[in-house]
């Protein structure tokens, strides 16, 4: 699965989340969405942030 887009390809515009969908019974919601201060992060950002949370905020432990 790829990560949402966060600006438009056109304009450089922010994206706004109007639908959300769950594939396991294909429900759709449609909407305003906020997609809170996370949505704007890399992979590599929220790749950091799940090892930070796994080793219990430890930077000790990140670096084993």
């Amino acid at each position: 699965m790829y990560a949402a887009p966060t600006r438009c390809p056109i304009c450089s515009s922010e994206l706004e989340i109007t639908r959300v969908h769950c594939s396991a019974c294909d429900t759709s919601i449609e909407g305003r969405f906020a997609g809170g201060p996370i949505a704007h992060l890399t992979t590599e950002h929220l790749d950091f942030i799940v090892t930070f949370v796994r080793c219990e905020g430890k930077i000790n432990r990140m670096e084993q």
